[in-house]
């Protein structure tokens, strides 16, 4: 398989990290052999958990406004794909069409996740970040398994997940 191959990933959950609070997204592969962590803000977890549940924001975010943009001029979602980690940072980008025209327009993969979770569309990863070696992301970031359900996208941190 080449190492830019997509391969389908769902959130698994969000942790936080232990001694600096900060949420971490957990991304596993669809056979759950491998985990993407991600670190997010407290907003954009919050409203990574609000879309996971399907609550309103009451007022459109910048998401809901891009969701609601491309459905008006009708714009249609591929999917997000995280394909590169580089300074600390993972970098993502939406694939959309129009009729036969194909678009891609970068975003950080928060945001990117929240559109995906909006459109209902599958988020990808490249092969060769789950090859990359993530072991020491984990060294303080502690998850429970758990099968996902509404509420609880929040998770119990007192099991290490390495």
């Amino acid at each position: 398989m080449k190492q830019n191959t997509p391969v389908e990933m769902e959130l698994k959950g969000i942790a936080l990290e232990e001694e600096s609070q900060i949420p971490v997204l957990l991304l596993t592969d669809i056979n759950g052999d491998n985990t993407l962590p991600i670190s997010v803000g407290v907003s954009q977890a919050s409203t990574i958990i609000m879309a996971l549940e399907g609550v309103s924001q009451g007022r459109p975010g910048i998401i809901d406004s891009l969701v609601d943009f491309f459905i008006t001029h009708g714009f249609e979602m591929y999917g997000l794909e995280i394909y590169k980690y580089e300074n600390g940072n993972f970098y993502s980008r939406l694939s959309y069409h129009q009729g036969n025209q194909q678009y891609a327009i970068d975003i950080c993969p928060s945001d990117g996740i929240i559109a995906a979770l909006r459109f209902e569309v599958p988020i990808f990863a490249t092969k060769n970040l789950l090859r990359a070696d993530f072991s020491s992301f984990f060294i303080n970031t502690t998850l429970e398994e758990y099968t996902p359900q509404p509420s609880q996208y929040h998770l119990n941190i007192d099991q290490k997940i390495m």
